[in-house]
């Protein structure tokens, strides 16, 4: 039995970290490693872990203190600490599904493919389930361009795949150092040195969604989404795959350029918004779309309506349309 390994970072999740372990503590695949890095938590998580360490003491769990950077650094750290042959990684908030580890091991090896990805369920701050994230309806293997073809548009969330740490450790894959679209860089960065990928029709874990996390909070660290797919490109051209980074990778700059232009409607001056509106123009026209092959009407939909926001941000970015939009917005969540 190959030894996996679960890496957690931890920031001030005491409320939930409890949860977190016991998934893990009480999967049946017993050769595992539990790595948690606590990434600085000034509530009371590190003596929450401790304890739990010692009343668990023949488990295999590592705890990792550093001082507060950020989770990509907490997850690096996790990495060069792994020992195991598969990896997983899992926020100290969310819970694996009951006994997935030793079914998802078990189709990774028969099917010897170099990455596994499931589904999974969204969960609020009180367990309850507010919907199901089922991208996979049947078990699949891709193989070659259909991994791009197919995944490369998928959601990036770290948690519903495992890894081969062998691929890691040779292509010196880690987390880059962006304050968003960290789990995006990471899943982009493995995907070029895949040669097989399995999708499977089974729910991995369970993702809680926490008020005042990163993804839910708006100010100029949406900015940082272009440094993270420069950092990713950068990787491609590292490994002579940039002619795949243009034929299916540019197209989610789009995507992501389009959905964080849209958040300046959150921010409190024109001058901000006006300024978020023209940083992105700039970068969106940096992608070359004759290169993307997978280019289709739907982007091209998105495309128009991000140059929409920019042609009329004179407009747009106004505090009149700001309130409209904002209403719209609340009126159809």
């Amino acid at each position: 039995m190959d030894k996996i390994s679960i890496i957690i970072p931890n920031y001030n999740c005491e409320k939930y970290i409890i949860k977190c372990l016991d998934s893990v503590i009480n999967q049946d695949y017993s050769n595992k490693e539990i790595i948690i890095i606590d990434d600085g938590s000034q509530d009371n998580s590190i003596n929450i872990i401790n304890d739990y360490i010692k009343i668990h003491n023949k488990e295999n769990i590592i705890l990792i203190c550093q001082k507060n950077m950020n989770a990509a650094i907490a997850r690096n750290e996790g990495l060069k600490n792994a020992s195991g042959k598969y990896l997983i990684f899992l926020d100290s908030d969310d819970e694996l599904e009951k006994n997935i580890l030793s079914t998802s091991i078990s189709h990774l090896k028969k099917e010897k493919s170099d990455l596994l990805i499931g589904n999974y369920t969204v969960i609020n701050q009180n367990n309850k389930i507010l919907r199901e994230n089922k991208m996979f309806s049947k078990n699949v293997n891709y193989i070659d361009n259909e991994i791009y073809k197919k995944l490369v548009m998928i959601s990036p969330v770290p948690s519903n795949k495992i890894y081969n740490m062998d691929i890691i450790k040779k292509n010196n894959i880690y987390w880059g150092n962006v304050r968003i679209g960290q789990d995006l860089n990471f899943y982009l960065k493995y995907l070029c040195h895949c040669k097989k990928v399995s999708v499977i029709n089974t729910f991995l874990y369970k993702y809680r969604i926490v008020e005042n996390s990163i993804s839910r909070s708006y100010d100029y660290r949406i900015l940082d989404i272009v440094n993270s797919f420069k950092d990713t490109k950068k990787h491609y051209k590292n490994n002579n795959m940039l002619s795949c980074y243009d034929n299916y990778v540019q197209v989610l700059e789009l995507k992501n350029y389009n959905c964080q232009i849209w958040k300046q409607i959150n921010f409190p001056t024109y001058k901000e918004r006006r300024m978020i509106v023209d940083y992105f123009s700039v970068q969106e026209k940096k992608i070359n779309y004759k290169k993307c092959l997978n280019y289709n009407k739907e982007l091209k939909k998105i495309r128009l309506k991000f140059n929409l926001k920019v042609i009329f941000k004179y407009v747009y970015t106004f505090p009149l349309t700001i309130h409209l939009l904002k209403h719209f917005k609340n009126k159809r969540g």
